[in-house]
């Protein structure tokens, strides 16, 4: 094994990535992979079926972060991702995502999407089951999935609609 892959193996494990994602980035074996995170962890990886982008956005809230996942995913991957999903790319803008919600929200904040869930969105955009699409209003991207229940527009106007709704009633 060479040591690129090794290092990205560990990086992954330690991030807490499923076993299939983490074999599909780096070559290694299920079983190889499962004993390094029983290492890192001490205790096995979660298994279960891996989800689609369109199960991973059931809310508004939920497609706003996967959108701007993809959207820093997409700028740093470049047109490399629809071919391939871009280890680095996605540990990049995987962590700039969390530095960018920490930074915004504060101590505490808890990104709803993991790493497992980020190689999800990466893997769905290679094969054209997601897309980012432009928004007319705003002009921001966001994320549109094959088979999702939220509509395919765009999920910032709809929260800042919703917030604006909600601050327009005032306290019940």
């Amino acid at each position: 094994m060479t040591a690129l892959r090794r290092h990205r193996q560990r990086s992954l494990g330690r991030r807490r990535l499923r076993t299939v994602p983490v074999h599909l980035l780096t070559g290694s074996s299920e079983l190889e992979i499962r004993g390094l995170y029983r290492a890192i962890h001490g205790t096995s990886p979660s298994p279960g079926l891996i989800p689609t982008a369109a199960g991973l956005f059931s809310t508004r809230y939920n497609q706003a972060q996967c959108s701007l996942f993809a959207g820093l995913y997409r700028r740093l991957g470049g047109p490399a991702i629809h071919r391939q999903v871009e280890a680095e790319a996605l540990i990049q803008a995987y962590d700039l995502f969390r530095h960018l919600l920490l930074s915004s929200f504060g101590p505490g904040t808890a990104a709803w999407l993991d790493l497992t869930g980020a190689w999800v969105l990466a893997r769905d955009l290679r094969t054209g089951a997601a897309w980012l699409r432009a928004c007319s209003h705003c002009r921001a991207r966001y994320l549109v999935a094959e088979g999702s229940g939220q509509p395919p527009t765009c999920p910032y106007c709809a929260l800042r609609d919703e917030w604006k709704r909600k601050r327009a009633v005032g306290p019940p």
